[in-house]
Parts: structure tokens; sequence; C-alpha cells
């Protein structure tokens, strides 16, 4: 595409625009009425359930400390006792089940 300053390209890319926002605007109106939701300026905003499911999982997880201090107290004691026992054939089999979900 070649790039000119002629003043007629500057209406070009106008009408374009226009015709390209009012397609826009005709696929929005087209989809169901609870995808919607209109703010004060008229534009549409459209979530799916999965974008809503996501945002109530992150909110859930930030809520949620990052490191569950019991959880760890607990395993330490528990090394330091020499109860923790750590089961080889689990690991291996979740080090196994990632690789291979990565290759599917």
């Amino acid at each position: 595409m070649k790039i000119t300053n002629k003043p007629g390209n500057y209406d070009n890319q106008a009408y374009v625009k226009e015709v390209t926002d009012n397609k826009r605007l005709e696929s929005r109106e087209a989809q169901s009425p609870e995808k919607k939701t209109e703010t004060t300026r008229g534009d549409t905003v459209s979530l799916s359930a999965a974008s809503r499911d996501l945002q109530i999982a992150k909110t859930a997880a930030s809520a949620s400390p990052e490191v569950r201090t019991e959880q760890v107290e607990a395993i330490k004691t528990a090394i330091l006792e020499g109860r923790y026992q750590i089961d080889p054939e689990k690991i291996a089999e979740k080090m196994v089940g990632v690789h291979v979900s990565d290759l599917v």
C-alpha cells in the first residue's frame, strides 16, 4: 500500500472507518440481549459466561493468601520429626502426566 499525503486519502479513511464501525454496531445488535450491557455512552460490552467465571476465580485467588502458613508449618514439623514420607511413584506419575498433557 502506497502512503501519500493527498487530502483525498483522509476522506477515504474516514469513510472506511465509518463503514467498519457500522458493521461492528450491526453485529453487536444481532447478539442476544442477555450478552449485551449498555454504558452511558451507548457502547456495548459483551462478556461470556467463561469470562465471568474467570473473573470470579481471579477475585477469589487474589483474596486468598499466597502462602498457606499453617500447612507449611505442619510439613516443616513433620520433616523435622521424621514423619513426612515422600512417595516417589506418585511424584513420577505426576511428572509424567504433566509432560504427556503438554504433548497432547
